[in-house]
């Protein structure tokens, strides 16, 4: 029960069982402790050195015959409460010296952001392990949105995101998707998908374009299908705002269209884009 709380005040095991041994037994040299505590005559004197300046012991010279020995005294264990008042000011110091250098790391922090990395991924398997990785880094505050999107491609791949979006939908935020065809079977798909809303807007991207959390993909169905992933925080803000444009237009020339209801936990209600 004493050993466990000590352990909690900061003391190693060494610690605590020389430290205990010496209030049992008084004054006395490294040997009797060493065998009271049940620790190795080797590491007594390290132990010993750090629970005095910790406070906790003390030690004076005493002559014996001929030579001088060192003997060791348990501290009185009201002074366990000087003890955590140095650890109190370190802590104190610590927060200090934080607080200091804070504005610096934070200056280090800012200059990643304008770092930035570009991968290519090729074929449907490239694809399938680009959306898995997005999978693994979003939560569920973070939004997805596409644009450019369109049904005219293989039919595996028109399957494959109608499903990963069902898995998205589960741990992110939001979703909002621009086509650039619409009243077709793969729209109706994704339009019925859990905080999801679809709109139209034609020739809005030469290609599709997906954005969240700070990462651009641009995906090509061609001969080899692709997904270029960009990772850069300025790049993702520029096209979020290419993106909010073009949401916005979509609504405003639309507003006789289907831009279709979703439940989302995000709404109150079913809500219409327009």
């Amino acid at each position: 029960m004493v050993a466990s709380k000590l352990k909690e005040l900061g003391l190693t095991k060494g610690e605590i069982k020389v430290y205990l041994a010496l209030l049992k037994i008084g004054i006395s040299t490294k040997g009797p402790i060493a065998s009271k505590a049940k620790v190795s005559e080797s590491k007594v004197y390290e132990i010993l050195d750090r629970l005095t300046a910790k406070g906790l012991v003390s030690n004076a010279m005493k002559k014996k015959g001929a030579r001088q020995v060192k003997q060791f005294k348990a501290a009185n264990p009201i002074l366990l409460k000087d003890f955590l008042n140095k650890k109190k000011r370190a802590i104190e110091k610590e927060e200090k010296i934080v607080d200091s250098i804070l504005p610096m790391l934070q200056a280090q922090l800012t200059a990643q952001d304008c770092e930035y990395s570009a991968v290519i991924y090729e074929g449907f398997k490239g694809i399938r392990t680009n959306n898995k990785e997005v999978l693994e880094m979003i939560g569920k505050d973070d939004e997805w949105m596409a644009m450019g999107v369109s049904s005219s491609k293989a039919k595996q791949y028109n399957a494959f995101w109608v499903q990963w979006l069902k898995q998205r939908a589960k741990r992110g935020g939001p979703a909002r998707i621009l086509f650039v065809d619409k009243a077709t079977k793969y729209y109706q798909d994704l339009s019925k998908i859990k905080n999801t809303q679809v709109g139209y807007l034609k020739s809005v991207a030469p290609s599709a374009v997906v954005m969240t959390k700070n990462r651009v993909m641009i995906l090509t169905y061609g001969d080899t299908p692709a997904c270029l992933a960009i990772t850069n925080k300025q790049v993702y803000e520029s096209f979020k705002g290419f993106f909010e444009s073009l949401w916005s237009l979509a609504k405003k020339i639309n507003r006789h269209l289907l831009l279709l209801p979703v439940k989302s936990a995000y709404f109150n209600k079913e809500k219409l884009i327009h």
